[in-house]
């Protein structure tokens, strides 16, 4: 049976969508030692960077500023979704702002319409009320 080209378009979205997926993990470095008790007493050492921070002194971390961390979560969360995510949440946005502008404009120019419909208003106060139609 051939596959059909259906299905090998399926599979190549599938494999290029893993290799997109591909991170690169932090590695960690780490060493133990196993010492004689005398060995081990002449030679203490602390727990992480605590003092003594010897055998072997370990520098101070190098980690990005605190403000910089939202963006960093927001971009590893951004990069775990998919691309009709991404799509949505820009369409989402851009809608979202064409309603605050055109909200704004109508906000600016309320008193201009206000004036533009105002001959509705007068139309409807200059017209007679009928009495049977206002109780009934």
């Amino acid at each position: 049976l051939e596959p059909t080209p259906l299905a090998l378009k399926k599979d190549r979205k599938t494999r290029e969508r893993q290799r997109r997926r591909r991170k690169k993990h932090p590695k960690i470095l780490m060493s133990i030692e196993l010492l004689p008790k005398e060995v081990a007493l002449e030679r203490p050492a602390g727990v992480g960077r605590d003092a003594p921070n010897a055998f072997p002194t370990l520098p101070e971390a190098k980690r990005p500023p605190a403000a910089d961390m939202v963006f960093v979560a927001f971009r590893s969360l951004w990069s775990e979704v998919n691309a009709t995510v991404h799509i949505n949440c820009l369409l989402f946005l851009l809608c979202f702002m064409f309603v605050l502008v055109f909200a704004g404009t109508i906000i600016d120019h309320i008193d201009t319409l206000q004036r533009a419909f105002s001959w509705v208003e007068g139309e409807l106060e200059d017209t007679p009320v009928d009495p049977g139609q206002a109780t009934g």
